[in-house]
């Protein structure tokens, strides 16, 4: 395992900075008002990866999923879990090993009305809990978790064993190649030994995925540039210039996306920050 527990207590502690409104993000929406429509300022605030993501490919192969139970490994802060409940109406469950991970995430289910108790503090890999969930789940999802793995398949393996039969197995990884790789290794080099770049690769992604197990039904690279991508050291230079680029460059390049592409998307091995694989266990 490349990243342990002390480093995603470390993570959930430290939280995600929120950014205030400044002067020039409000002329900037001032002037997308008056040049273009209000429903644009949604197109800037949206990523154009998490649009593609969820109102594309998961309207498309997760649509009639009500009342089906979602799992998603390392789950925390949860708010893919209440997106999932949310907008498909499934039954969110999680399952987080990091201590303060698991606080906020049962936080956030409270304020959202969702059963704290379904916020599993467990390590994912140990026998009990995946004696206690085997074949449980309609559907298993996981999103930057398994490319901090050295024994990908014992992992994949994992995720199937807690995944009813016909259920759906969702996994993301992020695509640490091309421009992202540059710009993952300008802002923090040290980031890169977390992520196991070897299977960063379509095809090797695909492979990884045994015919026998699991029917393939989706496995492509989405989305374009995405700053959230990234990672700094708490303060310096290039912590202002990742800021800079999230609050201002991001929403503008969200915009044009979504302007550009629609609901076709974009795919490149080169740009595009995440690979994903959707299949059908057998």
């Amino acid at each position: 395992m490349l990243t342990g527990k002390e480093y995603w207590n470390e993570y959930y502690k430290k939280g995600k900075q929120e950014f205030k409104k400044a002067g020039l993000l409000k002329i900037l929406e001032y002037l997308v008002r008056k040049i273009l429509n209000e429903n644009m300022i949604n197109y800037m605030k949206l990523n154009y990866s998490s649009y593609f993501l969820w109102d594309v490919l998961f309207t498309r192969y997760l649509s009639g999923s009500i009342n089906r139970k979602v799992i998603e490994i390392g789950s925390a802060p949860g708010g893919r879990l209440i997106k999932f409940h949310e907008k498909f109406n499934m039954i969110p469950y999680g399952v987080e090993y990091s201590e303060h991970g698991v606080k906020i995430n049962r936080e956030n289910f409270k304020n959202h009305n969702l059963d704290v108790k379904k916020i599993i503090y467990d390590d994912f890999f140990s026998k009990d809990f995946q004696k206690t969930y085997s074949n449980f789940f309609d559907i298993v999802f996981s999103t930057g978790f398994i490319e901090h793995f050295t024994n990908i398949k014992r992992v994949i393996y994992n995720h199937l064993n807690i995944l009813k039969k016909n259920g759906i197995l969702i996994i993301i990884i992020p695509n640490l190649r091309g421009l992202n790789l540059l710009l993952a290794t300008f802002f923090l080099k040290e980031s890169i030994a977390k992520h196991n770049l070897t299977i960063t690769n379509k095809k090797v992604f695909q492979n990884l995925f045994d015919k026998e197990e699991v029917a393939l039904v989706y496995c492509n690279y989405f989305g374009i540039f995405n700053a959230n991508l990234f990672q700094t050291k708490k303060r310096g230079l290039k912590s202002y210039i990742l800021r800079f680029i999230r609050v201002y460059v991001n929403r503008i390049l969200n915009l044009l996306f979504r302007i550009l592409f629609k609901e076709k998307g974009f795919d490149s091995s080169l740009f595009s920050p995440y690979l994903i694989f959707i299949g059908i266990k057998k």
